[in-house]
């Protein structure tokens, strides 16, 4: 399974990356500069630097355009249950609308989703039942999942915490990316499918919190799936 390192983490690598770059171009410039003196073919220092800070620019720019591809890029499509399962080991509230999140203990992004599960939470009041769930794969030491993540979704009041063991119920419902959130009708009805942040680990205003939010409010959406971005939960 892949999992993506913080933005703030990344940005930080990329940038000391950048730094040894350039490091090793200013070198790179006095020696070429130096070895064109003693050959006696002087081209100006100023052209080297000019020429090596193009470069640099160009590599950084390409590093950032990288790095921002990949927070912008969603996850592949599901096929998701249509209807929630009645062999499913998740309980469906009969009187109000159930929110399914499901979350890689160890994926970072998953910090966001949290942030914006508290805002859909406020937005909705008590008109939201909740269940996250943490699959946890195979071979893997016990209490893996037993994490960061793990102990705040715990101190969610009202909010269910669900050990998906080998992951039977992500595989019941299709899910197979982090932040993937699913709501289902008190009938059992899929009324929504995908994310509720806009890129990985960045919470803020975005389609999937203003979809469910309207949903729950009575009001008729046609539009009701958003892009999932996050890591790949099995």
């Amino acid at each position: 399974m892949r999992l993506s390192l913080p933005v703030h983490q990344r940005l930080g690598i990329y940038l000391s990356y950048a730094k040894d770059l350039r490091h090793l171009m200013v070198n790179w410039l006095n020696f070429t500069y130096d070895f064109d003196i003693t050959m006696a073919k002087p081209k100006g220092k100023s052209g080297y630097v000019l020429t090596a800070g193009l470069v640099w620019i160009s590599l950084v720019f390409a590093g950032f355009t990288i790095l921002e591809n990949e927070e912008f890029t969603p996850a592949p499509s599901a096929v998701v249950a249509q209807s929630f399962p009645s062999t499913s080991a998740l309980k469906l509230d009969a009187s109000h609308s159930t929110l399914l999140l499901f979350v890689h203990p160890q994926c970072s992004c998953t910090e966001a989703t949290f942030r914006e599960l508290d805002q859909l939470r406020s937005n909705t009041g008590k008109n939201l039942a909740v269940i996250i769930i943490f699959p946890v794969p195979a071979h893997v030491a016990a209490g893996w999942e037993n994490g960061a993540l793990w102990s705040e979704a715990k101190k969610m009041a009202g909010v269910q915490v669900y050990r998906d063991a080998l992951g039977a119920e992500t595989h019941r419902f299709g899910v197979i990316t982090s932040g993937h959130t699913l709501l289902y009708s008190p009938t059992g009805q899929l009324l929504f499918s995908g994310g509720i942040t806009m890129s990985r680990g960045h919470d803020g205003e975005n389609p999937g919190v203003d979809a469910i939010t309207r949903l729950i409010h009575g009001e008729y959406l046609t539009q009701r799936e958003t892009p999932v971005f996050g890591c790949t939960l099995l």
